[in-house]
């Protein structure tokens, strides 16, 4: 299954295959300034956050390397992906210093002159925050998960006309949607380990077939 990366200027940059089975290997290079191209809404105030990214195919039992985009800003890759809605490109980290604030600015994505309408929902428990929206058109879905300790982007469904149809979950990572504050374990401390290495792994259960063409 395949789709076209487009930049910030919804140029095609290349193409991309994974498939069930398959994985994103993402690895974040460094914050710096957000592209001049980018529109979208302050979900991550500059530095931001620019990424590697790679995208491997499960062929006969054993991952394969389809394709590399290098220097991708989180916002083209929230764009690219539909990892977010309208000008909200969340990508795969977020600020979690301030949930208020972006709660509020996605809310906007889905009301008010000139924006998609449609419904957008907050979850806010103990260790997550889910973003969820859902266009009145049905053009797009999207849902995304973020851990509330280090931003990183633990689970994403979406279903876009702008992008390829997918689900994506990290690697290793146990959704919790408990709003009670539990005993606290040791498992933060080890998902921080894997952000100080830099490399984010997520394991895509289902994808569809979709290309996108200006």
């Amino acid at each position: 299954s395949g789709f076209t990366w487009l930049d910030l200027n919804w140029a095609p940059r290349g193409d991309a295959i994974t498939n069930p089975g398959g994985q994103i290997v993402v690895n974040f290079t460094g914050f710096y300034d957000d592209d001049p191209l980018s529109l979208s809404a302050s979900c991550f105030n500059n530095p931001i956050p620019y990424i590697n990214i790679t995208f491997m195919e499960k062929i006969t039992g054993t991952l394969v390397t389809n394709t590399t985009f290098y220097n991708v800003s989180n916002s083209e890759a929230g764009l690219s992906l539909a990892i977010g809605y309208n000008l909200f490109h969340s990508g795969f980290l977020i600020q979690v210093n301030n949930l208020g604030n972006l709660k509020t600015l996605a809310t906007a994505q889905v009301s008010g002159p000139g924006f998609m309408p449609g419904d957008f929902i907050f979850g806010d428990y103990d260790h997550m925050a889910e973003f969820a929206f859902k266009q009145e058109n049905k053009n797009q879905n999207s849902t995304m998960i973020y851990d509330k300790t280090t931003g990183i982007l633990v689970y994403c469904k979406v279903q876009s006309i702008f992008g390829p149809d997918f689900e994506i979950q990290l690697s290793g990572y146990e959704l919790n949607f408990q709003k009670t504050e539990p005993e606290i374990s040791a498992f933060p401390l080890l998902l921080l380990g894997a952000v100080i290495t830099t490399t984010l792994i997520l394991v895509i259960p289902n994808i569809t077939k979709k290309i996108r063409t200006n």
